[in-house]
């Protein structure tokens, strides 16, 4: 890779290709991609499993449920 690091999100199509050691109308060769999966991996997003708890606390969480959760409380309290 490139030495610099630039910000590839900002970064020009051809900076960027430039940065990766790509090239845009042949892509990358098979030994240069074996090569980058391993050493960066897949190209990949990993699930993040939530356990039933964490759903179900997240449910009751956010600025209208609280609202709810407030006129209940009040409206518990004055007995409505």
């Amino acid at each position: 890779m490139a030495d610099r690091q630039i910000d590839l999100e900002k970064a020009s199509i051809i900076d960027v290709m430039a940065n990766l050691q790509a090239d845009a109308n042949n892509g990358l060769s098979s030994a240069e991609a074996q090569k980058r999966l391993a050493q960066y991996g897949p190209n990949a997003l990993e699930a993040k499993e939530e356990t039933f708890m964490h759903k179900l606390i997240h449910a009751f969480m956010g600025p209208i449920e609280y609202m709810i959760e407030a006129a209940a409380v009040i409206s518990a309290i004055i007995g409505h």
